[in-house]
């Protein structure tokens, strides 16, 4: 009964997406016209809603990003759109083979910014990004430390980031825009660089006791260790409290 309930339901979460296409933004004049695909979710009413852009792991559109945040998000009212970066370039998962990731990907988001931006339906005021693992180090590493864009072009009015690494972060370099940091204590690979910067660089950052890397991953059923040494192990205990600082972060920047 349990294993239909399960699949009932991400069946009913599934059939609440549509795949969209859009192109990544340019941030200089060299930069490639690239299509990308990703997946909309969008909750009940016309709107105009918040939006959140998810930006994925190296493991791809897994279930995590195309079922449990989308459903979360939606059931609180925020539109979802999760871009599929490794996808998008025949890419289905891994990062050895994407050159200039971090660019690429921070192309993808705002991507996904601009697209949002003109939809009816979406309050472009109150659009933010959440990234994971990859989408992370994204978000802490070169998103936080570019230059708004021009004032006629949309920005992102908050970023949430969840167990990635901050080994680039500079307090002289980093923009003021709201910065959820969610850390897993476990994550050997990750954890004491964004510990550390946390220190001296303004952000909300939170350390979620005992728990790895791809904490809110459910295909992590026992332990496993990625390309980069990272133990990743599924874990609910760790899971609702990073939704529930998701949801009042969301709250409290996105009003």
């Amino acid at each position: 009964r349990l294993l239909w309930a399960a699949m009932f339901l991400a069946a009913a979460v599934s059939a609440m997406a549509s795949e969209v296409t859009l192109r990544a933004a340019k941030f200089e004049s060299g930069d490639p016209d690239e299509k990308l695909t990703a997946q909309l979710f969008k909750p009940n009413g016309a709107g105009p809603h918040p939006a959140v852009v998810l930006l994925q792991t190296c493991g791809g559109q897994t279930q995590h990003m195309t079922h449990d945040w989308p459903r979360f998000l939606t059931d609180l009212g925020y539109v979802v759109l999760a871009v599929d970066t490794l996808g998008s370039r025949g890419y289905h998962k891994g990062c050895s083979s994407m050159k200039r990731r971090l660019v690429t990907q921070a192309r993808d988001a705002y991507g996904a910014l601009d697209y949002l931006n003109v939809q009816g339906y979406v309050d472009p005021r109150r659009i933010a990004a959440a990234g994971f693992s990859l989408g992370a180090v994204t978000i802490n590493n070169y998103i936080m430390a570019r230059a708004k864009r021009p004032a006629d072009q949309p920005e992102f009015s908050a970023f949430a980031s969840f167990y990635g690494w901050c080994r680039n972060m500079k307090p002289d370099a980093v923009r003021e825009t709201p910065l959820l940091q969610v850390i897993a204590e476990k994550d050997e690979q990750h954890a004491p660089s964004c510990i550390e910067r946390a220190k001296s660089i303004r952000m909300e950052a939170h350390v979620l006791p005992g728990v790895h890397h791809a904490f809110d991953q459910p295909q992590f059923t026992t332990m496993r260790t990625d390309f980069n040494g990272s133990q990743m192990l599924y874990d609910p205990g760790g899971t609702e409290p990073a939704r529930k600082l998701l949801r009042d972060f969301l709250a409290t920047h996105l009003k």
